[in-house]
């Protein structure tokens, strides 16, 4: 009998141990997944900082632009020729750069390619196996 007790004793204590450690492994995924995540989203408004210095480099260039649009004014091509090369130069030097800035900044892009995705399914499929 008295080894009846210690053993429901121990046994009771040992699932208390296991449930204990398994909630505190889990609640450890997740501070860490909410660590990372903040990380992440520093690392992206880095990037945004980065980027809008780059913008600040490429208004220098317009700059440089119009310097051109004045030497096409100047050429001796007709009006209509020159107009299309500039809006033909005008949209690449538009477009290309807000392409780059949208996919850059993108909250999405940034989630599957660091990996947080993996990570987040990852604790909510341990969380599901720990209940």
């Amino acid at each position: 009998m008295k080894h009846t007790i210690v053993f429901l004793i121990q046994m009771l204590f040992s699932t208390w141990l296991n449930k204990t450690k398994r909630n505190l492994i889990r609640k450890s995924k997740v501070e860490a997944l909410k660590v990372y995540l903040k990380a992440l989203q520093g690392a992206r408004l880095g990037l945004g900082m980065v980027l809008l210095i780059t913008l600040a480099v490429q208004l220098f260039s317009v700059g440089l632009i119009v310097l051109i649009a004045a030497a096409f004014y100047l050429s001796p091509l007709d009006m209509e020729t020159k107009a299309w090369i500039a809006f033909g130069l005008g949209s690449a030097l538009f477009l290309i750069p807000l392409t780059i800035f949208i996919f850059a900044l993108s909250q999405q892009v940034w989630y599957r390619w660091s990996g947080a995705e993996r990570m987040v399914q990852d604790v909510l499929q341990s969380d599901t196996r720990s209940h």
